[in-house]
């Protein structure tokens, strides 16, 4: 295991809570991208060195990491792009600024892993999520497609690790999937609760963060229930047979209070790496080879281990707000106490 400090600036912006990305294109961690509430930072891992700061002279409530490493964009009122390749005389320069990109703030915004692509997705507190194409030779970005259907913030979004699908989670407790049918308008799935409820029983929940599988065949996220604080996690298969709609297919409980802030799939796909608002992150397996019939009820899944550094009983001394994982395994925790722990596979 290897330990990070995410700031080098001092203890009060160490303090907040900040988002931890990798570049989808290297399989061993190499470069990191933290956030705190007004800048990121890029890191190199084979040294700690902390490479450059992006200040885009605003809050900065997420950052974005492109997939070949030469752009990182903020997101706060506004989203900035800046220029992450060390290579070039314009490192470290903001290279473009959309000046409202929502009628809210922007909770979030996440590059295309796709390879050659420069879309990039943000999501807002004005309820919506919104694709972008950034064309860097001309330093300028165009929407493509607003996705709206959310009763309430959007508080996270994701690519599928192809690039072709999006997941949004929010406030009103519904998760979605948006698909891009060539030169038609984007459509989207909404992920139900077991049963499907007449009333809107799910509007209890409110959700955190989610990932793809890296297959993409099923989805998990992160929330709580509002009303108990009670941390809960969710895991979706979305092609549970032919022509059948998605179905919950486990549940996960046993973080405490507070919520699950984010969540990731190890490379093969049955494990589950979760972060909470307890201060642990947590491997989980969810039973991906159980088949349900058609009225079973979603699993438990079953809790594996805790991350813990020696001497410690949580992950780190604050949530953690951020997990992610490589493809070949390595597992990368963020926190609020200003530290990011590398976990080797």
């Amino acid at each position: 295991m290897e330990r990070w400090q995410s700031s080098p600036h001092g203890s009060a912006e160490r303090a907040l809570p900040y988002a931890t990305l990798l570049r989808p294109d290297e399989p061993t961690p190499l470069h990191l991208v933290t956030q705190t509430h007004n800048a990121a930072f890029l890191w190199r891992l084979n040294g700690g060195a902390n490479l450059v700061n992006f200040r885009p002279q605003g809050p900065v409530f997420s950052a974005g990491y492109s997939s070949d490493g030469k752009f990182v964009a903020t997101g706060g009122r506004s989203v900035r792009i800046f220029d992450a390749n060390e290579d070039r005389i314009t490192f470290a320069r903001p290279l473009h600024k959309v000046e409202y990109p929502h009628q809210g703030l922007v909770t979030s915004v996440e590059f295309s892993p796709a390879n050659g692509s420069n879309r990039f997705l943000t999501t807002s507190y004005d309820e919506t999520a919104k694709i972008w194409l950034w064309h860097p030779d001309r330093k300028v970005s165009q929407m493509l497609h607003e996705l709206t259907g959310h009763e309430g913030a959007v508080r996270f979004g994701t690519w599928s690790a192809d690039g072709s699908r999006v997941l949004t989670v929010g406030r009103d407790g519904r998760p979605r999937v948006w698909s891009f049918p060539p030169n038609a308008p984007p459509t989207s799935v909404t992920l139900e609760m077991f049963p499907p409820r007449a009333d809107a029983a799910d509007q209890n929940f409110e959700q955190l963060g989610g990932a793809f599988s890296w297959d993409g065949n099923f989805v998990a996220v992160g929330g709580r229930d509002v009303v108990t604080g009670e941390s809960i996690g969710w895991v979706w298969n979305l092609a549970p047979a032919p022509g059948k709609l998605p179905r919950l297919h486990a549940t996960i409980r046993g973080h405490g209070l507070g919520g699950i802030n984010s969540v990731a799939f190890l490379p093969n796909d049955d494990r589950l790496l979760t972060g909470g608002a307890d201060g642990t992150a947590r491997l989980w397996d969810w039973q991906k080879d159980a088949v349900l019939g058609e009225d079973d009820p979603p699993l438990a899944a079953d809790f594996l281990i805790s991350l813990v550094r020696r001497d410690e009983t949580t992950t780190h001394r604050g949530a953690v707000t951020s997990v992610r994982v490589t493809r070949t395994g390595n597992m990368v925790t963020a926190s609020s106490d200003g530290t990011v722990l590398i976990w080797p596979k």
